[in-house]
C-alpha cells in the first residue's frame, strides 16, 4: 500500500466521528468536520467566521476563554467539560485543544465528543461516584480493574513517583477505590 495522498487525509479528518473544529484566536470558526456539521446543523460554509464562543453556555464562558488563551503555551491542552448550544439543546461535550499556529498565530484545533448520553446513563444508573473517581484520576494512571461483590478496585500509578517506584501504586481516592 502507498502512503495516503494529502486528498485521503484531509477526507479521513473529514470523517471522523468525533466533531473536530479549528477555531482562531477569538474563537471564530475557520474548518469543521462532517460529525461537526452535524451536531450544530450547520454547514461549514455557514459557519465560517461565526464566533464559537456564541455556542458556549454563560457558565462555561469565561473557563473557554481562558483555555483559549493557556493553551498556546500547551502542545496538548487540558480536557474540558463543557456545555454547547445545539439545534437539539445543550450538550455536554468534552472538549480537547492544541494550537495551531502554523496554520494561523493563535489558531486552535479542537477534538469534541458529546458525553450527554454517557453521563445520563451514569447518574440513571447510580455511578456517578465511580465516572468521577475515574475521571479524576485519568491523567496519571494505569488501571487495574478488579470486579467483586462490593464494586470494582482502581488502582493508581503515579507516573511522578521516580524510576524506582515506576509501577507501582495503591488503590485510588474515591468511593470507587474502596472495597465495602
Amino acid at each position: 500500500m502507498e502512503p495516503l495522498s494529502d486528498q485521503d487525509l484531509v477526507r479521513l479528518v473529514s470523517e471522523l466521528p468525533d466533531v473536530v473544529i479549528v477555531v482562531d484566536v477569538q474563537g471564530r470558526v475557520l474548518w469543521g468536520n462532517g460529525a461537526a456539521e452535524r451536531l450544530f446543523e450547520r454547514t461549514l460554509g455557514n459557519s465560517f467566521g461565526m464566533s464559537g464562543l456564541d455556542l458556549v453556555h454563560p457558565e462555561d464562558l469565561e473557563l473557554v476563554m481562558l483555555s483559549l488563551a493557556t493553551i498556546q503555551n500547551k502542545e496538548v491542552g487540558t480536557p474540558l467539560e463543557i456545555r454547547l448550544t445545539t439545534p437539539n439543546g445543550w450538550r455536554l461535550m468534552e472538549l480537547v485543544g492544541a494550537p495551531v499556529a502554523w496554520l494561523e498565530e493563535g489558531s486552535v484545533l479542537l477534538s469534541l465528543r458529546d458525553l450527554t448520553d454517557r453521563r445520563r446513563y451514569e447518574l440513571a444508573h447510580g455511578r456517578d461516584d465511580r465516572f468521577r473517581a475515574l475521571v479524576q484520576s485519568a491523567a496519571v494512571i494505569t488501571m487495574l480493574v478488579t470486579r467483586w461483590s462490593g464494586g470494582v478496585l482502581l488502582w493508581r500509578v503515579d507516573p511522578d513517583a521516580g524510576p524506582r517506584s515506576r509501577g507501582r501504586g495503591g488503590p485510588a481516592t474515591g468511593r470507587a477505590g474502596h472495597r465495602q
